[in-house]
């Protein structure tokens, strides 16, 4: 008949050789998770600018892009797509910060599928840049002197980095 300390003994090897089968198994799917081969983590990169610091109220923001394929294969990109999911903030005229998303839409339908149907390809590591006139005449977010901050989505695929304007009344006299 065994002893206690005998027990005792048996489990504390029964549970060392657990323990090592558990850090074993656990170091091999490690070792081949690293072996697989790490996607990109965003395919597109996006690099937004403004050509004016000041824009008139009511008027538009003068924005360029740049898109760079950051993927080991070649994108088709619709410049509908393109202008479309905009997030900017700005302080309302109470002094809190307004955060808003913002979709920009063509207005009439012939516009909105031509622009769906102009598509682009973009190959491993090559740029496109485009340019689009932000437009600003919605009141219920630009009818006030204010600085904004902008930023542009890409689907689900990328957001670019955010640009500042500030707007004024060009109809005011100081």
């Amino acid at each position: 008949m065994p002893t206690g300390r005998h027990r005792v003994s048996t489990m504390v090897k029964q549970f060392i050789v657990v323990l090592t089968w558990a850090l074993a198994l656990g170091i091999v799917a490690q070792a081949q998770e690293s072996a697989r081969p790490q996607p990109k983590e965003r395919p597109i990169s996006l690099k937004l600018s403004a050509e004016s610091a000041n824009v008139c109220l009511g008027s538009f923001v003068p924005l360029e892009l740049t898109i760079t394929n950051q993927s080991d294969r070649e994108l088709k990109i619709s410049k509908l797509d393109v202008w479309r999911n905009f997030y900017f903030e700005y302080l309302a005229s109470d002094g809190s910060k307004k955060t808003i998303g913002y979709l920009v839409s063509p207005g009439r339908t012939e516009d909105y599928v031509r622009l769906r149907d102009d598509i682009f390809s973009l190959k491993p590591d090559a740029t496109y840049t485009t340019s689009f006139r932000f437009p600003l005449g919605d009141p219920r977010y630009f009818e006030y002197r204010s600085t904004y901050i902008l930023k542009l989505y890409y689907k689900d695929s990328a957001n670019s980095n955010f640009v500042s304007f500030e707007t004024y009344d060009c109809n005011s006299h100081f």
